[in-house]
């Protein structure tokens, strides 16, 4: 979250003696205005309108809408679960306008089939509703739902499994040739007993050379009379 400069609050009079709300002073902080000791409501209300007026708070005000609700979940606990309750609704809705060019026929009983299925296996999944709906609830709908898929979805990212990058596809193998493989045996079998042949065939030529010059003591001289 980028850091802002503190800047000094400039406070009118203040008609009510109310101090100033946490969910004011929460917008103060996230917003850089620094808050003085002891400030009244209406005086921080003043302070909160000038803020939203700004034309360079703009951006800051939109990341608001979504970091609040992360911030400070006591605060906004009530707001947070009624925008889960109706997150089902949401993105029916955004299915007949944004996805209307991808998908066709969703109902609202899907769309809670696939909030459901969401939570479970990414339970932050719509923490920003923009990353929420390219990145899990349009894939979700697109695998989960192949019949209400359009052609105009073709080629485009898979279901993100919660990693911060795409599922790869899985490269197919070339198929092996089984029928080479009992000739490749037969051949490997071969070649080993002929080796074998060979080497019994050199050492029974080495044994005859080494008998045939070294005669043994055994053998009975001639006696020449």
């Amino acid at each position: 979250m980028p850091q802002l400069r503190q800047r000094r609050a400039e406070t009118p009079p203040a008609d009510s003696a109310e101090p100033a709300t946490a969910v004011q002073l929460a917008f103060l902080s996230y917003f850089g205005i620094a808050a003085p000791a002891n400030l009244l409501k209406d005086a921080a209300e003043w302070l909160i309108t000038k803020a939203k007026e700004d034309p360079h708070s703009v951006k800051r005000l939109e990341m608001w809408n979504v970091d609040r609700l992360l911030l400070h979940p006591e605060l906004f606990a009530a707001e947070a679960q009624a925008k889960k309750e109706d997150r089902a609704q949401f993105f029916f809705d955004l299915c007949q306008t944004a996805g209307s060019d991808y998908f066709t026929g969703v109902t609202k009983a899907h769309c809670q089939v696939l909030v459901e299925f969401l939570d479970v296996k990414f339970p932050r999944w719509d923490a920003n509703e923009a990353e929420a709906t390219e990145r899990y609830f349009f894939p979700a709908m697109a695998e989960k739902f192949p019949a209400a898929r359009d052609k105009a979805w073709r080629g485009r990212h898979p279901l993100w499994r919660g990693t911060g990058r795409p599922r790869r596809r899985r490269r197919r193998r070339a198929p092996r040739n089984w029928s080479r493989r009992p000739i490749h045996r037969c051949a490997r079998s071969c070649g080993g007993w002929f080796s074998g042949l060979c080497v019994l065939g050199v050492l029974y030529g080495v044994h005859r050379v080494l008998h045939s010059e070294h005669p043994t003591s055994n053998t009975p001289h001639r006696i020449i009379h």
